[in-house]
């Protein structure tokens, strides 16, 4: 098909005779998320500080590699929480993370001595870290003990992984947790409660969660 659009584009082709076909949808699979006991184990794996602020960070918000990697430290508000991610097509959403994230960030940015404007950067000649070295961390925790699930961001970053599981405890209203967590689809079938707003999500991602 791109082939023929080329062909159009370059008037070698007076038009697509492909303009009506449609290409088969190929099928999407949900990667596994980490149980609450691995995540415990991945915890305990990390050793310096970067990891710790990683390891949280990814977890009490579920950003994509993407969007933490264009993060600035002067976009973070302490006070609140949060910070907002810029994710696909330039879209931007407010991301909250809890008193554990906020304490290894905090200790991260003090250990560091550099001033690049970056919320990571890379360990060596400090600069704003790329997607590859960000894998190769989780990658190098995830093999200091003996994991059978493949262990990426993504882990972090679906509906599904155990965070979100706290939404079913009855003093834990749901849909704060979906807003936090789904980014494709917020009409999704889920049972049906109160209308969540920003104040509701960072008031529920503000209480202790696995601490």
């Amino acid at each position: 098909m791109l082939h023929v659009k080329w062909l159009v584009e370059e008037d070698l082709l007076v038009r697509n005779p492909t303009m009506k076909l449609k290409e088969p949808k190929l099928g999407k699979r949900v990667p596994k998320a980490l149980t609450i006991d691995e995540l415990e184990l991945l915890r305990d794996s990390c050793i310096s500080i970067l990891e710790h602020a990683l390891v949280e960070f990814f977890f009490a918000t579920g950003c994509r590699v993407g969007e933490i990697r264009k993060l600035d430290r002067s976009a973070m508000d302490w006070q609140r929480g949060c910070v907002n991610a810029i994710g696909k097509e330039n879209k931007e959403r407010e991301v909250y993370f809890g008193s554990k994230s906020r304490i290894w960030l905090q200790r991260y940015l003090n250990h560091r001595g550099d001033q690049d404007a970056a919320l990571f950067v890379t360990e060596r000649k400090p600069h704003r870290m790329s997607i590859h070295p960000i894998e190769y961390i989780f990658n190098r925790i995830a093999n200091r003990f003996d994991l059978q699930t493949k262990i990426s961001p993504t882990s972090f970053a679906i509906p599904s992984q155990p965070y979100c599981s706290i939404r079913e405890r009855p003093s834990w209203p749901c849909s704060p947790f979906w807003a936090m967590r789904n980014r494709r689809r917020r009409s999704c079938t889920l049972p049906s409660v109160a209308p969540c707003d920003n104040k509701r999500i960072s008031d529920i991602s503000g209480r202790k969660i696995h601490q």
